[in-house]
């Protein structure tokens, strides 16, 4: 990843109207605002599967699998 954001930070350097170092600063700007997206979004997935995992504990609901292996019995 490091290497491929070394190569973007090389190719924006022809992007009119910028310096190299605002460039390099903007590149820096995007990616960790993507890093920091990428955290909230995997924390979202856990949570959610925590969520997901106490409802189905709490309420007595079978997961899908059982309920699947329930019906094959039938």
């Amino acid at each position: 990843i490091e290497a491929c954001i070394e190569r973007l930070k090389i190719r924006n350097q022809c992007i009119p109207g910028y310096t190299v170092d605002e460039m390099n600063k903007r590149c820096d700007v995007v990616v960790s605002v993507r890093e920091c997206l990428a955290h909230v979004m995997l924390l979202t997935v856990i949570n959610g599967a925590a969520v997901l995992g106490w409802l189905v504990r709490s309420s007595n609901m079978q997961p899908r699998h059982e309920i699947v292996e329930d019906l094959l019995e039938d």
